[in-house]
Parts: structure tokens; C-alpha cells; sequence
């Protein structure tokens, strides 16, 4: 039996009816007729309240534009691709245009169309890149007043957001793809190996954004390492390991001889390696998912290494605000983190939560569900 919405949901709440979006409260009261072929949710932009709405089924017809909390167009449904604002701007395409520009909350274009790529602003910067010759294009970074600023034709190929004052950026080589960290006043950031002080490294074979002042990088010659923003080695870790991973929740995955184990931060051990699972992924929410042979059913340790969850589901996903998908037979559900059904598989695709709601879809029809199973659709208006 199904429980009452679940707390802490946001205010207006994407529902479908008959295949067209609107919003309504917590109570399934509509709020904003459901006139759309697709919502997304409120984000607080500028002191008001704006959302993403799209028209048109199919993706040659798609018209997207922005309401506000009063179901009031702010931004005119033209668009054939807009994405969500960040730092007070999106990355927008009108139709009929091949190219991409930025526009701000109330519509006004930052720029015109002439980037081939273009990526949402982080920490002020958002990476473009334009073409200025026939097979010529420069690549560098806009900033939020609309000004092209580190760029360069031979710079880098390529590059991600900035995350804690760096960006990493790719190099196409002869050899491969090459990786480095790129700083907002254009230098790139050189890696001394300990007691090497004359060796620096500022092109890696892999390169993880930084998170928690805290990255992981390989090169094909010096092996795995664990830096801090100033260039220095937390920790050398060589060729002690045949794969790690990126932290997350402050853990390091690696990988020797077909066992797995889990450094903190600084390269210390904190789970051995002795997991001889065929898979293990990423802590979310304290637990780790893990597969005890390659065709076997999945579960989730703690970081005692206690099995909260049985190996018994066909797929899981990460914890994401406190529940996972799980895939009994050929139907999704969700599990929180005691390892308990909170709501029963009977999906045909899940997504993850996010603002405490999941997308799901069914027999066909796409709409909301909350943590308790409460699902938003096929809300009617009021007589």
C-alpha cells in the first residue's frame, strides 16, 4: 500500500497527464497546467524561481523556453536546445542556427551564435570553442561578461569545467591523449615528484578533476600518484596498483592481482586488498556495490565490509539522497540504505533522485515518484 508524499520535496512538483507536463504541490493540487511536453524542475535564478519547458515530441521539433513560478513564459519557446543555467547563464541554440551562444536569465543573448562547442559556466568560466579558419578552430574559455580569454589554436584539444581553480584539459598527440590541469590565469600546473624537485610532470596519461583538494593522475613512466593544487605529491603510488579510480566519498578504489581495496585521500589503506569480487564500484551513501562473479548478482557492503544488502539483484545504481535502483527479474524499484524495498520493482526504467523525486517510466508513460512510492501523474484540474 502506498504511503503520502514523502518530505522535503520541492515546492512545485513535475506531474504528467496524458503525455503533457505541468506542476503541482505536494497535495497533488496543480499549480501550473500541464500544457508541455516536458518540464524541468525550479532552480532559483537572479531572486525568481525559473524552469526549462520543452514543446514538440520529437527532437527536429523541439522548442524549449523558461517559465517562471507563476507559469509565465520568461524566455519564448524557440529555442532547439537550451541548458540549465549556471552562474546566471545557459548555453542556447535558436532554430536554424548550427552554432551555439549563452543568454541570461531574462533572455538577453551574453553572445551570438559562433561556437561549435559550448559547455555550461563553472566557477565563472564555461569552455568554447569557435571556428576562426577552414580546419582551423580555437578552443579556450568564455568568461560570464561574454569575453574569449585563454584560448589559443594549439593550447588544448579539448578540456572539462573548472572545479577548485582547474580545468582538465586534453591534448591530442601522435601517441594518444594526453591530460593536464589548466588555471584560470593560463598556465598549466607542473606536478613535483618527492625528492625530484627538478622533475616536473604537467602531461598525464589520466587526470582526475580535483575534489577535496585532493587528485588522482598516471603517467605511462611514473605510475599512479595522488596530488594537491600546489603541484606536490600527497602520494607516489607507483606501479603498486593495476587500476584505480577517482575518489569518491573520500575512498580511492584499486585493483592488484584481481583482488580490490580502498585508500583515503593521502594514499593510506583503508580497506585491504582482499575483496576477490569480479566487481566492486564506488562508495555512495556508505555502501559499496559489488559482484561476486562476472554474470552473478549484485549487493552492497559497508565500510566495515558487513553485506547490508544480499547479492540478489539483477542490476543496482548508486545511492543517490539515500536510495538505489535495484532490477528484480526485468522490473525496477528502490532500496535504501538498511537494504529494504522502499518502493516495490515495477518499472520499466528508473533515474536516480534528485530534488527527492525519480524519474521512472511505465506501460509507455513517464512521470515522477517520491521516496515512499508516491507517484505524479494523471493529475486532473479541479472542477
Amino acid at each position: 500500500m502506498m504511503q503520502g508524499p514523502s518530505p522535503q520535496l520541492p515546492p512545485l512538483i513535475p506531474f504528467n497527464c496524458g503525455g503533457k507536463w505541468g506542476f503541482c504541490n505536494a497535495d497533488r493540487e496543480i499549480v501550473i497546467a500541464g500544457e508541455y511536453d516536458w518540464v524541468g524542475f525550479f532552480h532559483a535564478q537572479q531572486g525568481q524561481s525559473l524552469a526549462r519547458v520543452r514543446q514538440g515530441k520529437l527532437p527536429q521539433d523541439w522548442r524549449y523556453g523558461v517559465i517562471n513560478s507563476d507559469g509565465e513564459l520568461c524566455i519564448p519557446l524557440e529555442y532547439a536546445n537550451l541548458e540549465p543555467f549556471s552562474c546566471g547563464l545557459a548555453k542556447m541554440r535558436l532554430h536554424g542556427k548550427s552554432l551555439y551562444g549563452y543568454l541570461d536569465h531574462s533572455g538577453r543573448h551574453l553572445t551570438q551564435h559562433e561556437f561549435v562547442t559550448a559547455q555550461s559556466f563553472s566557477e565563472g568560466w564555461a569552455y568554447v570553442c569557435r571556428p576562426v579558419k577552414r580546419r582551423i578552430q580555437e578552443h579556450g574559455f568564455l568568461n560570464t561578461q561574454g569575453e574569449m580569454k585563454l584560448s589559443g589554436v594549439l593550447l588544448f584539444d579539448d578540456a572539462q569545467p573548472f572545479e577548485q581553480g582547474f580545468s582538465v584539459v586534453t591534448h591530442y598527440a601522435a601517441r594518444g591523449y594526453f591530460y593536464s590541469y589548466f588555471k584560470p590565469d593560463g598556465q598549466f600546473l607542473k606536478v613535483q615528484r618527492p625528492q625530484q624537485a627538478l622533475i616536473n610532470l604537467d602531461w598525464f596519461c589520466s587526470a582526475s578533476p580535483f575534489r577535496n583538494e585532493r587528485a588522482l593522475i598516471y603517467g605511462e613512466l611514473t605510475g599512479f600518484a595522488i596530488i594537491e593544487p600546489g603541484g606536490l605529491m600527497v602520494a607516489d603510488l607507483g606501479f603498486a596498483f593495476e587500476a584505480a579510480y577517482p575518489a569518491r566519498e573520500g575512498l580511492i578504489r584499486v585493483k592488484k592481482d584481481s583482488d580490490w581495496g580502498f585508500l583515503d585521500s593521502d594514499g593510506r589503506e583503508v580497506i585491504p586488498n582482499m575483496l576477490d569480487y569480479a566487481r566492486v564500484r564506488d562508495f555512495s551513501c556508505g555502501l559499496a556495490a559489488f559482484q561476486e562473479t562476472p554474470d552473478g548478482p549484485w549487493g552492497f557492503f559497508d565500510r566495515q565490509l558487513n553485506t547490508v544488502v544480499p547479492a540478489k539483484y539483477v542490476e543496482v545504481g548508486d545511492f543517490c539522497q539515500g536510495l538505489a535502483s535495484v532490477k528484480c527479474g526485468e522490473s525496477y524499484g528502490f532500496i535504501n540504505t538498511e537494504g529494504h524495498q522502499v518502493v516495490a520493482p515495477r518499472y520499466s526504467y528508473v533515474g536516480s533522485f534528485e530534488n527527492g523525486l525519480a524519474l521512472c517510466k511505465q506501460d509507455g508513460s513517464a512521470f515522477y515518484v517520491d521516496a515512499q512510492g508516491f507517484e505524479y501523474q494523471g493529475i486532473q484540474a479541479r472542477s
